[in-house]
């Protein structure tokens, strides 16, 4: 960090205001990492270098990233119990957020809030042809219907003229 005054005089305030473990608890609270970086001047770039510049704080990072669904499913509940329920477009938007956030802690812990995906597959195949034979097949064959000689048939008169053949 020599060359880094930013970072520098970043990884300096956390360690005035308690260390690691105060930016990781943050983290683990639902806050995120754009929000940290702001209450401590720096860009969300500088202070994601900073927790993935070292391996012991980064698995620390990840764990408190997994951690923090716990926090984000309790703030789902919190949004849809304060929604405003004057309004449907309100409602809409509690409903959005808080899927948001479900959505949020389904992939920070996979195990705990992620979606089922070991259930059974349902495949369907239809042969579509060979319902079709199926069904002819049940109708029975052409012999056992009465057929008309197309002498005899008779075409609609739909009350319109002729006109003749087309140009």
């Amino acid at each position: 960090m020599a060359g880094q005054p930013i970072a520098r005089r970043l990884a300096d305030r956390i360690e005035a205001d308690g260390g690691d473990d105060v930016i990781l608890g943050r983290v683990a609270s639902g806050d995120t990492v754009k929000a940290i970086a702001s209450d401590y001047g720096v860009g969300y770039d500088t202070l994601r270098r900073w927790l993935n510049a070292d391996d012991g704080r980064k698995t620390a990072y990840l764990e408190a990233k997994r951690d923090s669904a716990d926090a984000l499913v309790e703030e789902a509940g919190e949004i849809l119990d304060k929604a405003n329920t004057d309004s449907a477009p309100q409602v809409t938007k509690a409903v959005k957020r808080a899927e948001h956030k479900r959505w949020l802690a389904g992939k920070r812990d996979r195990e705990q809030y992620g979606e089922d995906k070991t259930g059974p597959a349902v495949n369907v195949n239809l042969d579509l042809a060979g319902l079709h034979l199926d069904a002819l097949k049940a109708a029975g064959s052409m012999a056992d219907h009465e057929q008309i000689p197309p002498a005899d048939w008779e075409l609609a008169d739909d009350g319109g003229e002729d006109e003749g053949p087309a140009d």
